[in-house]
């Protein structure tokens, strides 16, 4: 049987709140994705317009190998926050992800450092060049934060999305106050380091101070548990990469080859 509940206020102005900043958090995200094009197209036109939209489809899947994992963390955080020691296993949930978050995009970023220029001479040809740069200016930044994005889960179940999503906001806007004067020097190339900035100033400085703080997480012992031994392999697979692709290039058997 259904039994009809008295209309519980708190409850809906709780969950109504969460909703709404999950909402605004969204448009900010849409529009600082799109940002970047609106600028090209009216101060570039749409060659540049094109070859930045390559980088942007590279990094949209950059970032999707870490969100496909922090994504699902919110149910399991929620649990281990209402536990004794909740915080102290939140931290060394973050840092358990962060590893593997970590291994998928340093193999990510490092082999488009090596590999990225053939991959683009195969996949789109000549004309292209500019999408390299791009695509690594936009990985850059994002790859410290995508390590430790599983901290999102902990602000969502605590329900504490107010601060980040005024910073997304202000990052929207810096985003947009940069990337207008970096166009015109750079090009389309400018648009990043819009975007780049953005990441660093809001994304990097701004929450990671906030988790401190707010949170009373260690980042600095977060990124060294995350960075430990990891950043070796990768260093170590980058430089025999880089010195194997002196003897076999060009042709897509040895790109397979090198990855």
């Amino acid at each position: 049987k259904i039994k009809l509940e008295k209309w519980n206020m708190n409850l809906f102005l709780e969950s109504g709140k969460y909703s709404l900043l999950m909402f605004l958090t969204s448009i900010a995200a849409q529009v600082n994705n799109n940002l970047d094009n609106v600028f090209i197209g009216a101060l570039c036109g749409p060659a540049s317009v094109t070859v930045y939209s390559f980088g942007l489809i590279i990094f949209g899947m950059f970032e999707q190998l870490s969100s496909s994992i922090s994504g699902v963390m919110l149910p399991t955080m929620s649990s281990l926050l209402v536990e004794k020691d909740g915080m102290i296993k939140a931290k060394n949930l973050v840092v358990r992800a962060g590893r593997i978050q970590f291994m998928l995009l340093g193999a990510a970023f490092v082999g488009f450092i090596v590999l990225g220029k053939g991959f683009l001479n195969l996949w789109l040809g000549q004309g292209f060049e500019d999408v390299y740069p791009i695509t690594l200016i936009l990985m850059g930044p994002a790859l410290f934060e995508l390590c430790v994005n599983v901290c999102l889960s902990i602000l969502r179940a605590k329900n504490m999305l107010t601060f980040r999503t005024l910073v997304l906001f202000a990052s929207t806007l810096l985003n947009a106050i940069v990337t207008y004067f970096a166009i015109t020097h750079w090009s389309h190339i400018g648009a990043a380091f819009g975007t780049a900035a953005s990441f660093i100033i809001g994304s990097l400085l701004v929450m990671n101070i906030y988790y401190q703080k707010k949170l009373k997480l260690d980042i600095i012992s977060i990124y060294k548990n995350i960075f430990s031994k990891t950043w070796l392999c990768l260093l170590v697979a980058g430089i025999a990469l880089y010195l194997f692709r002196y003897y076999l290039h060009g042709s897509l058997f040895t790109f397979v080859t090198g990855i």
